[in-house]
């Protein structure tokens, strides 16, 4: 099997399958220049060596499990402080459209300064409603975070196993793009992918990287 790759901007990857072809990173936008046709198991490979980066190894488990437990024990502290943080941003949007309402009415800025500003903090009003609601309706942090490890204890073995649609998705989820430069694949992982692969695999390197995993979790 091939993988044709066309390159645009970041990069787009589509795969061909015999049920047809699957854009496997369909978040990517560009004009298409060309097109590289490139092996399965060499695009295959090259994920794979990016995943393994991120699996947890057999020797880290005791390390991973200790921290969960004890995450677990703070897990009230920390979603208190998740609320009060989104609370806090709340309130700093409904003051800064309060303060951009007096500035309009003391003539300090023009009409469409106002008005495109009143947009955006409606907008960013609205996003932080939706992170409150989501956060208030969720399961508890610790819930997540234990269904977060167990995706990433499992990452390399659903990338190899799953069907095209379990595929892109894994790919849609761990990287930020994925590029090429004439036959050469340029996998480029997501923030909390990269934190994730560069951690330290020590205790102190997983509490050093929980806080960064219950933000993204959160929406932050």
């Amino acid at each position: 099997m091939r993988y044709h790759v066309q390159h645009r901007t970041p990069g787009l990857l589509i795969k061909h399958h015999h049920e047809g072809i699957y854009r496997l990173h369909p978040r990517f936008h560009g004009k298409t220049r060309d097109e590289t046709c490139i092996r399965e198991e060499r695009f295959e490979s090259a994920i794979i060596d990016m995943l393994k980066r991120i699996n947890i190894a057999p020797d880290e488990e005791p390390i991973v499990q200790d921290v969960l437990n004890t995450f677990r024990h703070q897990e009230s502290e920390v979603s208190r402080k998740l609320q009060r943080d989104l609370e806090d941003e709340f309130q700093h949007i409904q003051q800064s459209i309060k303060t951009l309402l007096q500035k309009f009415l003391d003539d300090k800025v023009s009409k469409e300064v106002f008005d495109a500003g009143h947009t955006s903090l409606l907008e960013q009003r609205k996003a932080c409603e939706e992170k409150l609601a989501k956060f208030n309706a969720d399961r508890s942090i610790h819930e997540k975070m234990c269904e977060f490890i167990s995706g990433l204890r499992s990452l390399c073995e659903r990338f190899c196993t799953g069907t095209p649609d379990q595929v892109r998705k894994i790919l849609e989820e761990v990287f930020q793009s994925i590029t090429t430069n004439s036959s050469i694949i340029h996998p480029t992982l997501n923030s909390l992918m990269e934190q994730i692969a560069n951690r330290e695999k020590t205790r102190e390197g997983w509490e050093q990287l929980f806080p960064f995993v219950v933000n993204c979790l959160a929406g932050k």
